[in-house]
């Protein structure tokens, strides 16, 4: 009897350290790993960059998902970040907004109003994902924090007013269009050289 009741004990000792652990990575993936900021810095050599663009900096920032763990103090942290960077071009590529988010206007004016203070020299731009589809918001926060949407376009980014370079945008894959079709404007505008 006693040596049942030690392997009963043992079992239990080894479901709770599962549940313990399995809470552990749920805590973690929910409550912290959102939180961690990443920066990577990648030099890209390439001869099809003009030599007026060497050492131009581009800020590229996803996934925010901001209204699940993610809220007005940590996209301060980010957009403080971001301009300490001084960068000359933002790209936002989506997943902005949470799905599970519960939009407000506050909420909306809150995102708004610090992604308008995001420094870009040459500017800032985004496309919508998949998550933001669901919030007609998007596009005015967008709009109204000074980013240009390039869902499925482009814009000509100038360096000393006279040398150019081409940004296109795709949009989320959601919408079922394959990438061709989204790019046509785009491949037009290249073949038109």
């Amino acid at each position: 009897m006693a040596k049942k009741k030690k392997k009963h004990f043992h079992l239990l000792k080894i479901l709770l350290f599962i549940i313990l652990l399995i809470i552990m990575l749920v805590a973690y993936s929910y409550f912290i790993e959102p939180k961690i900021f990443t920066y990577r810095e990648y030099p890209i050599d390439n001869e099809n960059i003009k030599n007026e663009f060497k050492g131009f900096k581009i800020v590229h920032i996803t996934d925010i998902h901001y209204g699940r763990n993610f809220n007005k103090e940590d996209l301060k942290k980010v957009v403080r970040s971001i301009n300490e960077q001084k960068p000359d071009v933002v790209v936002l590529t989506g997943d902005l907004i949470d799905k599970t988010a519960n939009m407000t206007t506050q909420m909306s004016n809150e995102i708004t109003d610090e992604l308008k203070t995001i420094n870009a020299s040459s500017g800032k731009y985004a496309i919508t994902g998949d998550q933001d589809l669901k919030f007609d918001e998007f596009s005015n926060i967008i709009n109204n924090s000074g980013f240009i949407k390039l869902d499925n376009t482009y814009d000509t980014i100038y360096k000393n007013g006279y040398k150019s370079m081409l940004i296109a945008g795709v949009s989320t894959a959601k919408d079922k269009e394959d990438i061709n079709s989204k790019l046509i404007a785009t491949k037009e505008f290249i073949n038109s050289f």
